[in-house]
């Protein structure tokens, strides 16, 4: 049966003043594209002697809550049920020693939580601010929190961007009307099915992956966990409250991950699963 033209003329029109809903990806500004990729188009070392010196970025879970849990039913964060801070003393900590490598890389206080619930982000901020100058604090949230009197209360310290993920068209177009000299994103969030990454079948993929520099994560119990998909901490490499992050990053362990990940070697249940790239 051919259909006739005029029906998708109709639902286009239907459909028009959902497009930007509907379809609109994430990141479209281009100058913001750019700042984003020239951070990350640099191949990382093989195999250096101080791999602390080469991370590029660090993501401290400074807790394991979320207010959108009951929206965000594919985040892993709806799976906890022991609620945990991470303690501000091992934020500081690990601040202090990437301080000692003239660390200038990104900073994130989020994995799957949402950083703006925890009252010592702006703490955290300040202080990162402090002792790391030419760190690039990175902000992601869902927003909810977020309006023109703490837009400016960010204004305030020195910040590489916010990006928001919005979850109603009408809290999206709440949030695109905030104004600030901050690089400032906000897309529809996209859920995925990553927190059935332990369950996936083997695809056993030769993309080398970096993320033992470029996604280096301090989950809430102070763990540096092998990326940040692994989301029940299975694969975790040491504690930063015992061992620093140079003792965790140059173990034996670690070294032989990072070695085999950077050829495309996946050994890792939770790798052997995935194909990302980072």
């Amino acid at each position: 049966m051919k259909i006739p033209h005029g029906f998708y003329v109709r639902i286009k029109k239907i459909l028009k003043p959902f497009r930007a809903f509907i379809f609109k990806p994430p990141f479209t500004n281009d100058a913001f594209n750019k700042q984003i990729a020239e951070e990350h188009k640099v191949t990382p070392p093989f195999y250096p002697d101080s791999l602390e010196k080469y991370i590029t970025r660090i993501s401290f879970e400074i807790s394991n809550m979320c207010n959108y849990t009951h929206i965000h039913k594919k985040c892993p964060v709806s799976r906890y049920t022991d609620k945990k801070k991470l303690e501000t003393s091992i934020v500081y900590k690990v601040l202090d020693e990437l301080a000692l490598y003239n660390f200038c890389g990104e900073i994130d206080f989020h994995r799957y939580n949402e950083p703006m619930i925890d009252t010592r982000l702006f703490e955290f901020i300040e202080y990162t601010n402090k002792v790391l100058p030419n760190a690039k604090i990175s902000i992601l949230t869902n927003g909810s929190l977020l309006n023109q009197e703490v837009i400016e209360k960010f204004e305030k310290y020195k910040l590489w961007h916010i990006i928001v993920s919005s979850y109603t068209f009408k809290e999206h177009e709440r949030l695109i009307k905030l104004k600030t000299t901050i690089p400032y994103k906000v897309y529809y969030s996209r859920l995925d099915d990553r927190e059935d990454i332990y369950n996936r079948k083997e695809i056993n993929s030769k993309l080398p992956c970096y993320a033992t520099i470029r996604d280096i994560t301090v989950n809430c119990y102070g763990d540096i966990s092998i990326c940040c998909l692994d989301w029940q901490n299975r694969f975790v490499f040491g504690n930063v409250s015992s061992l620093s992050l140079k003792e965790i990053l140059n173990s034996k362990q670690f070294l032989e991950v990072h070695h085999e990940l950077f050829h495309g070697k996946r050994t890792l249940g939770i790798c052997k699963r995935c194909d990302w790239q980072r």
